[in-house]
Formats: structure tokens, C-alpha cells, sequence
């Protein structure tokens, strides 16, 4: 559910509906990104490690599993009935203390099925693709040459056929394309972490 376009996604996990009506009034502004609410503790723990970089609200708990819920990841965490009065103020406390610190991108492989996840999210890749970005992977930091390159893709080394498929390559990571860095006439250096 988008609570506001431009500036906040709500995203609600559970079946407490006094709790998400209740966030859902307290959300008019003043936190920006992304706002996950869960209403028990292995959906918050779920939540945190899926979307690392998204505010996570546990509201309608019982009172010995605030200290739980904060273990686990949640940014608030609230007992028993949801006051949108009482979530505002917790919610300007995190705005004024500044923004979640956003950890370095992680980049994950399944070599069962030649899958690769960044941040969370599936990466739809070609095999081609995929195989270049997990040679990439394997020294991350580091310069991996052209001709390395093209031999794991089977990419022709002459021409631009190498150039082309990390081009590619590099708008499929999305916002995270910067972190395939060119090093002219030697290579590429993947800067994700892995």
C-alpha cells in the first residue's frame, strides 16, 4: 500500500489491523524511504534481513517482546494496543537523529540454478551475464583484465562485444551499476561487496 508517492512506501506483514490502521494515521510525513510493519517478532527478523536499508515497525507486541523485537532489528517496537499519537513522536525521534546508515550493497549466488540476488532482490541476468559478474565477484576490489573477462563470458575480445555486455550488465545492478567501475585499456573492478 503507498501511504504517499513521492516519499514513503508501507508495507505491512500480519494480520493486526488496529496495529497497521493505527501506523497508517501516524505516517503523514517526516520519514522518508521505505516502512515495513510487523505485527510478530520472526516477521520482523524476515524484514530486517530482507530489506536491510528499510525502517521496520513491530507495533501490537506484547510487552516482553520489545526488547526481542529490537534484538532483531526493528527501529520501533510497541506494546500492546497501537496510538498514532505515540508512534508519531517515536517516528520524529528517528527522523531528527538522522537516516538508517545505509550498509554496502551485497551481492549473492546460487550456482544451483544461476541465480543472483543484490540486496535482497533477484537479478534477472542472461547466463552470459551472469557469469561475468561472478567472475567479477570472485576478486571484488579488484582488476580483472578484458581478455579474463571474455573468456569466461565467450565474448569475442576483438571489438566491443565485452564493452556492450557490461554495459548490460551494468543497467541490470540499477542504482548499483556505479559499482562495476571501467579501468581503461585493462579491465573492470567490481566494488560490491560479496
Amino acid at each position: 500500500m503507498v501511504v504517499s508517492p513521492a516519499t514513503l512506501m508501507l508495507h505491512v506483514i500480519g494480520a493486526d489491523t488496529t496495529a497497521t490502521r493505527a501506523v497508517e494515521r501516524a505516517l503523514t510525513g517526516g520519514l522518508r524511504g521505505r516502512v515495513i510493519v510487523a505485527t510478530d517478532l520472526a516477521l520482523a527478523a524476515e524484514a530486517r534481513a530482507t530489506h536491510p536499508r528499510a525502517w521496520i515497525v513491530v507495533a501490537g507486541i506484547r510487552r516482553c517482546e520489545v526488547g526481542p523485537a529490537l534484538d532483531a532489528g526493528a527501529d520501533i517496537a510497541l506494546a500492546g494496543p497501537v496510538h498514532a499519537a505515540e508512534l508519531r513522536a517515536r517516528i520524529g525521534v528517528l527522523s531528527r537523529a538522522g537516516s538508517r546508515p545505509r550498509p554496502a550493497p551485497t551481492l549473492e549466488f546460487d550456482p544451483r540454478d544461476g541465480t543472483a540476488w543484490l540486496d535482497g532482490s533477484v537479478l534477472t541476468l542472461t547466463p552470459g551475464e551472469y557469469a561475468l559478474l561472478r567472475r567479477l565477484a570472485e576478486r571484488p576490489g579488484r582488476v580483472v583484465t578484458k581478455t579474463e573477462l571474455a573468456e569466461t563470458a565467450r565474448a569475442a575480445t576483438g571489438g566491443r562485444a565485452l564493452e556492450r555486455r557490461v554495459a548490460r550488465l551494468r543497467r541490470r545492478l540499477g542504482r548499483h551499476g556505479g559499482g562495476l567501475v571501467t579501468i581503461r585499456g585493462v579491465g573492470y573492478r567490481l566494488d560490491i561487496t560479496v
